[in-house]
């Protein structure tokens, strides 16, 4: 077996998909609002499917979706990344062009960070609850 038959092959296949995605991620609008209305039609999901998920009423996602200045939290970004189950990449891009970043000199974005690179395995409550339990922000619209 050579050296290279010995890598990971989990590690492996990660790396190897990383050059498709940051194609797709080029092919994206620079736009939020745009990139979510794309990203909504690639996973065949409806805005009022969207806003059921985060718990907000439809008018808030179809605002968001029309108007580029709509502003949102850093917490509604993340629980979309949460519900539309995005990549890491896919959400740290919608993050960025949210106008939000993570800081990972501050716990609550650390705790954010590890959300997204996960994003897939959980629920919104589930992170909700445990977000909570910790005094940290919960994401999408449960907010207390």
């Amino acid at each position: 077996m050579t050296s290279k038959q010995k890598l990971n092959p989990m590690l492996n296949m990660m790396i190897r998909k990383a050059a498709p995605i940051a194609f797709k991620e080029q092919e994206y609008p620079a736009s939020f609002s745009r990139t979510v209305e794309i990203i909504l039609k690639e996973r065949n999901m409806f805005p009022k499917e969207l806003a059921d998920l985060l718990n907000v009423h439809r008018r808030t996602i179809y605002r968001l979706l029309q108007d580029d200045e709509y502003q949102t939290s850093k917490q509604m970004v993340i629980g979309m990344a949460v519900v539309m189950k995005l990549t890491p990449p896919e959400a740290f891009s919608l993050l960025e062009k949210s106008g939000y970043c993570l800081r990972m000199t501050s716990a609550q974005d650390a705790a954010y960070f590890s959300i997204i690179t996960t994003c897939g395995q959980y629920s919104l409550d589930e992170i909700n609850d445990v977000l909570e339990d910790k005094g940290f922000l919960m994401i999408g619209a449960r907010q207390k």
